[in-house]
């Protein structure tokens, strides 16, 4: 047998050793997210995130007759697909696809599950922060209106909308590009904080993100699956946002 014949017979055992999370980012392209990509993607979440900037794409909505809950709706919709483009056009930019580099792929029923008992989790989390001196509980971003819109608009936005656009820029995006700069440990608490900052100024909501993002951080390191955590964060985020429609109070 030849030198050659050996070395591949030693490859083939460490790919076979190596099976399980590691396994599971082979298929993960060539790319790398540059610094500034970071700041961009974290620096949108940051300035699209604010209430004002949905205010000023509500307004002219709200004066010429519409809903304010409607209104809303479409204003935290633009602010938050910007976002969102923002955050998968850098990924396809550096990578030259979206769904490897984030792991983000079809569901499977492993992960569904996976997703539902994160989102007890979540809301576990979420819900044991409420009992803390903090100013007034989560805001619930719901403007006034019928009691069944308000609950849709919670749901739409806590499971559609929230929970994958927030996954997308600070799991699958910051946390990647920070773990490859300073490590997995470092990235975990560098993407939580920032995914806290992005809940500034109510300290109920920077409180829960810190631990929130720390608990699906750690979901998407143990699970290495985008799917997991957007189910767990929009699941989790339902919930809560069906109390605050239902005036629920710890």
């Amino acid at each position: 047998m030849s030198k050659s014949d050996d070395r591949q017979l030693t490859l083939s055992g460490e790919e076979l050793s190596g099976r399980g999370r590691s396994r599971s980012r082979t298929d993960v392209p060539n790319g790398r997210f540059h610094r500034v990509d970071l700041v961009v993607v974290f620096a949108a979440g940051i300035v699209l995130g604010l209430e004002t900037v949905v205010e000023l794409a509500s307004g002219p909505l709200r004066s010429a007759g519409m809903s304010p809950l409607l209104a809303d709706a479409i204003g935290w919709g633009v602010a938050n697909g910007l976002i969102l483009v923002i955050a998968l056009g850098i990924t396809r930019l550096r990578y030259g696809r979206v769904a490897s580099p984030l792991r983000l792929h079809r569901p499977t029923l492993r992960t569904t599950l996976v997703g539902l008992a994160g989102a007890v989790g979540l809301a576990a989390i979420n819900f044991a922060v409420m009992f803390l001196p903090l100013d007034g509980g989560p805001a619930g971003g719901i403007a006034d209106g019928p009691a069944w819109a308000q609950l849709v608009f919670a749901v739409l936005f806590g499971v559609v909308v929230t929970g994958f656009y927030e996954e997308v820029v600070y799991r699958g995006v910051l946390m990647t590009g920070l773990s490859d700069r300073f490590g997995s440990k470092a990235g975990l608490v560098l993407s939580s904080v920032a995914f806290s900052l992005a809940h500034l100024p109510r300290a109920y909501n920077t409180v829960t993100g810190l631990l929130g993002g720390l608990y699906l951080g750690w979901l998407y390191r143990r699970y290495d699956s985008l799917n997991v955590v957007i189910i767990a964060h929009g699941l989790g985020n339902a919930l809560l946002g069906v109390a605050a429609a239902a005036n629920v109070s710890p």
